[in-house]
């Protein structure tokens, strides 16, 4: 190790100078002081008030992991395994994808459409993190909601937020695309965010993506981009009530496509929607 004493402020210059030209600043900035607070339990406050305070060696070898990942390219919520999302503090680890804040503008427009129906089923397909399901169960409290995925690895992180944030979410297995479910016109919402990054994208992806991201939730067959959105569609139109929400979250070149795959099935008031960087990033659609 390469740090000439053990306060915080040597800390802190060790830590910049080694990820100096792989971050821009103020990214290291706000770095630090996370993993300061996550691995030292020391606040940003606390920092510029005893800047000399003295740390363990044991402190510092953490510390030194912690670089060593994120030169490696280790997202920063995989290293503390923590992420917020829609103002739930979330556990994450490697069997899920680290929710994106795109991914809160679909949730917050579910809500926004629903806050005033008394009782309401939801359903979340490949719920990963259970990020969507736990957040609308928080937000819309008198909402039933249910939860998939393929995965028993991202269910049993699903079930430790449910349990850490005290929201009553039922998770269970289930393979979409071999599902043997039946559920009878029984929500008012269906919501997913389904894998849907075409294979051919992988080599132009960044590499904490890539090499750290579960790639069963992220990746599709070149030959067939929609899989899981037809798939979705078509059970939808079963398990929907009549009048009932379909929303699910896409690639953003895949727009249209979606929008037409929709027109095909038993569907109205199609909607693409853009995030705030104006890009497509989600489609809505009610069961006739």
């Amino acid at each position: 190790m390469t740090i000439k004493g053990n306060t915080l402020k040597d800390l802190r210059d060790y830590f910049y100078k080694k990820l100096k030209g792989y971050f821009p600043e103020s990214e290291i900035q706000a770095m630090f002081y996370i993993l300061m607070e996550d691995l030292l339990g020391i606040s940003k406050n606390e920092y510029f008030i005893h800047p000399e305070k003295r740390i363990s060696e044991s402190e510092i070898v953490k510390f030194v992991y912690a670089v060593k990942d994120l030169k490696n390219t280790k997202p920063l919520s995989y290293i503390t395994q923590k992420h917020i999302f829609c103002e739930l503090p979330l556990y994450v680890n490697e069997n899920v994808l680290i929710p994106r804040p795109e991914t809160e503008e679909l949730v917050h427009y579910i809500v926004s459409q629903f806050k005033t129906k008394k009782e309401l089923n939801i359903y979340d397909i490949c719920t990963g993190s259970g990020c969507i399901a736990l957040a609308l169960k928080n937000l819309l409290p008198q909402a039933n909601v249910m939860a998939s995925d393929v995965s028993v690895k991202a269910l049993e992180v699903a079930r430790q937020n449910a349990k850490a944030n005290h929201l009553p979410v039922d998770f269970f297995e289930d393979d979409l695309l071999h599902s043997q479910l039946n559920f009878n016109e029984t929500f008012d919402v269906i919501v997913s965010n389904p894998p849907y990054i075409p294979e051919n994208e992988k080599s132009a992806m960044d590499k904490n993506v890539v090499e750290y991201e579960p790639e069963i939730a992220l990746f599709v067959p070149d030959e067939n981009p929609l899989l899981f959105y037809d798939e979705i569609a078509q059970k939808a139109t079963k398990w929907l009530k009549p009048g009932g929400m379909l929303a699910m979250e896409i690639h953003e070149n895949n727009g249209i496509e979606v929008v037409e795959l929709l027109k095909t099935k038993n569907y109205s008031d199609i909607e693409l929607h853009k995030d705030l960087n104006g890009k497509n990033r989600f489609v809505t659609c009610l069961k006739k």
